[in-house]
């Protein structure tokens, strides 16, 4: 299991150039990817849609639906997301709890890990927060044009190397994370796409 995860060595090569590189302008920034990219702000994104389809409701026939999605999309996101939400933090927590890898101050010397925010201690393997922004990426992905796609990929990528930054994964809980949360909208979006036929 060792080598699978540490890749004779990479993994742990990657996260010491990451984990590293500190500038005090992207410390900020990292901790900013951080705290974007956690779990905990998935209910203010149901939250945020339920308020966009009361919006549609009340202003209808008004000029500020123009700028809202229709309210087909708008439910079609909110499904995928609470299935896939539910899939991705099942998917999560059973892989930490059954793996039980250590975060890389457990693993490496804690001399030797720059550690930003409040240390993590448990369960490093897949990252959570690599998960929910795959997740929101899979979910969104074919409702958004180009522009917003390429903001998509721009903020899970942020978010996985923010987890790497702060000294909380490893690349492989991140690529690990990304996979979780990709196979979660996937499952979320199929499940919609074959309720709807």
């Amino acid at each position: 299991m060792t080598i699978f995860y540490d890749w004779f060595g990479v993994d742990q090569t990657l996260f010491l150039a990451v984990n590293g590189f500190h500038r005090g302008y992207l410390d900020h920034l990292m901790l900013l990817g951080t705290r974007l990219g956690d779990f905990r702000n998935f209910p203010g994104i149901i939250v945020a849609l339920i308020l966009m389809l009361t919006v549609q409701a009340l202003a209808a026939g008004s000029g500020c639906r123009r700028w809202l999605p229709e309210k087909k999309t708008i439910l079609q996101l909110l499904q995928a997301l609470l299935v896939g939400g539910v899939f991705a933090g099942l998917e999560v927590t059973l892989l930490k709890v059954w793996l039980h890898m250590p975060r890389p101050p457990a693993a490496i010397s804690l001399a030797t890990v720059h550690v930003l925010g409040e240390p993590e201690s448990i369960g490093s393997f897949p990252s959570g927060h690599a998960a929910f922004a795959m997740l929101l990426a899979v979910v969104f992905w074919p409702h958004c044009r180009i522009l917003a796609k390429v903001w998509l990929i721009l903020f899970a990528g942020w978010v996985g190397v923010s987890r790497i930054y702060v000294g909380a994964h490893f690349p492989m809980d991140v690529v690990a994370g990304y996979c979780c949360g990709a196979l979660s909208g996937w499952v979320a979006n199929r499940v919609l796409i074959s309720n709807s036929s």
